[in-house]
């Protein structure tokens, strides 16, 4: 839905924001899966988790912690707003990255 334009002098109104099943806050650090199709953009994020770590296995593994659904209009005003709170452009970045590799397990 697009934004409208307010004249000059009008107080915006903004619908109340209520959260009654108290949502609770997750962490991430990992993007596992991310697409889009016919417009709505699906993320799914995890977080690393070095306790899981199985024996044979020599890297930890990626718990799924959260995933998103957004439209292209929010996720294209999603990613200025995190340029914007990161103080880069969110036209710019470096092209031909790939997904960061798992860290090696380490206790810290």
């Amino acid at each position: 839905m697009a934004e409208e334009e307010l004249p000059a002098g009008t107080p915006a109104q903004l619908p109340e924001i209520v959260d009654p099943h108290n949502v609770p806050v997750t962490f991430v650090d990992w993007f596992i899966t991310a697409g889009e199709y016919e417009g709505v953009f699906n993320v799914a994020f995890g977080t690393i988790d070095h306790a899981l770590k199985r024996p044979e296995d020599p890297l930890a593994r990626v718990i799924v912690a959260s995933r998103l659904r957004l439209s292209r209009e929010f996720a294209i005003r999603m990613h200025k707003m995190l340029g914007d709170m990161l103080g880069i452009n969110p036209q710019g970045g470096k092209s031909g990255e790939g997904p960061p590799s798992p860290p090696a397990n380490r206790i810290h």
